[in-house]
């Protein structure tokens, strides 16, 4: 966990898992976002806000990193932005709980496709607690589909690129498409930025 200008006000949180699924090098679940995060706290220590990057460990066992840090930091936070499967894709995908603020500008801007949900990670606790979220992901051209009935709760019969490679040995550098993970830096730093001003 690093921090920046910490004061009793709510902060700002970036969060990533950087635990792996037993048996994968993780390069898409979850280095890639660490990987942003990194990039995030370089570019942003100069900032007068209260920030904090936080690296959440056992995401893949029940989310319980977030769980306890949700219990330790209940009511200190403004709004949260979780990162998970960052890597492989050409789509950012976003879903955002508990927003008052209407940010459709740096969505157009950035091409982000806003979903009413996505798949299960460390965003849910965050969202529970009724704190103002955004959960950020990476997808496949192909996947769009597969994510898009997901969100709207129907069955579907797509086996999603992203099974190939989560949770799998696959899940190696190679897959990973470093243009992509540039875009979603750009994009998180400018939504960052908009919160912060």
């Amino acid at each position: 966990m690093i921090e920046f200008n910490k004061d009793d006000n709510p902060k700002i949180v970036l969060s990533a898992h950087y635990d792996n699924a037993l048996g994968t090098p993780g390069a898409n679940d979850n280095a890639a976002g660490c990987s942003i995060l990194l990039n995030l706290i370089i570019n942003l220590k100069n900032t007068k806000k209260h920030i904090e990057f936080v690296f959440f460990d056992l995401e893949e066992n029940h989310l319980i990193g977030s769980r306890e840090y949700m219990r330790l930091n209940q009511g200190k936070i403004s709004y949260a932005i979780n990162l998970d499967m960052c890597g492989m894709g050409e789509n950012i995908l976003l879903s955002e709980h508990h927003m008052k603020e209407d940010l459709r500008d740096i969505y157009t801007k950035h091409h982000a496709i806003i979903m009413k949900r996505l798949p299960p990670g460390d965003a849910d606790t965050f969202i529970n607690y009724k704190c103002p979220t955004f959960f950020v992901i990476n997808s496949t051209n192909p996947d769009l589909e597969w994510f898009k009935q997901f969100a709207n709760s129907m069955p579907t019969r797509i086996v999603p690129d992203f099974s190939k490679t989560m949770h799998t040995a696959n899940d190696t550098i190679d897959t990973i498409n470093f243009d992509q993970v540039e875009k979603i830096y750009l994009f998180v730093n400018d939504l960052i930025k908009c919160l912060l001003f």
